[in-house]
């Protein structure tokens, strides 16, 4: 059954808990709420004492962070850090 917020906004993709989307991006707990408070363009709804976010917006938002950080060397190439696993779908 879908959730409440679901059907307000519309959308079939569940919100998640902070814990549910660092598990999978492989990231800590407190990174999520880290993003979620220090960006203001973070993707996510903030309820009283929780933050609900959508993996699907999340992994969006990530890509563009990391393109808009990712510093290019003098040959132009993108430099290698750490990065979040982004796993959007079950693959077979």
């Amino acid at each position: 059954m879908p959730h409440l917020l679901d059907k307000l906004t519309g959308s079939d993709e569940p919100f998640l808990t902070t814990r549910e989307i660092a598990k999978k991006l492989k990231v800590s707990e407190r990174a999520v709420c880290d993003w979620a408070r220090r960006y203001q363009d973070f993707p996510s709804l903030a309820l009283p004492g929780a933050i609900r976010v959508r993996l699907s917006e999340v992994a969006t938002w990530l890509e563009q962070f990391q393109k808009a950080k990712d510093p290019v060397d003098a040959t132009g190439l993108h430099s290698e850090s750490p990065r979040p696993i982004i796993q959007t779908e079950e693959r077979s």
